[in-house]
């Protein structure tokens, strides 16, 4: 897998840990460094619920591609509307520098 070209989505791996999950985001850092977000499946103890675990970061170099995973049909249904999140107007008294 070349670098940044990990799928959102898709089922990795990390080569060094064997940590497995799905692609949920990538970050590029302003170092140039390139990082995946992996969830893995929530875990099952007994007959309580399933435990869902934080999602780990690896450099996207360390991750490999296993298979095709759940996707999204389309993410736009799980995005904020665009009132609800990015920059918002300077509060009124606020000193800007």
């Amino acid at each position: 897998m070349k670098e940044h070209e990990v799928e959102l989505g898709a089922i990795v791996r990390d080569r060094i840990t064997g940590y497995e999950g799905v692609a949920i985001g990538k970050t590029h850092w302003l170092t140039g460094c390139a990082t995946v977000g992996i969830q893995a499946a929530a875990e099952k103890e007994g007959d309580g619920p399933r435990k869902i675990q934080a999602p780990e970061w690896f450099d996207v170099g360390r991750v490999e591609h296993v298979g095709a995973g759940p996707g999204i049909d389309d993410p736009a249904e799980y995005s904020q509307p665009a009132e609800k999140g990015g920059p918002q107007p300077t509060p009124a008294g606020t000193r800007v520098q």
